[in-house]
């Protein structure tokens, strides 16, 4: 998915989808340890979408930061 698409979801989404993935990414490992992991760009995918979603939540967290220190000095 694209990081597009990851902004569109809600943080507990993103932390979730974090967590499915991660276990995904170590079920591909332990397949490539045992030699049965036919396409080897699946890790590659899941990483950088490990990537991405990390972007955005550290994304939402600065616009968070921002926004509150904005609503204080009003």
């Amino acid at each position: 998915m694209e990081a597009k698409g990851f902004r569109k979801k809600e943080k507990k989404e993103l932390v979730k989808m974090l967590a499915d993935i991660r276990g995904e990414l170590a079920e591909f490992r332990s397949s490539r340890a045992l030699g049965s992991l036919p396409d080897g760009s699946q890790m590659r995918k899941k990483r950088q979408d490990i990537a991405r979603i990390k972007t955005v939540l550290k994304e939402k967290e600065i616009i968070g930061e921002v926004v509150s220190k904005e609503e204080k000095k009003e």
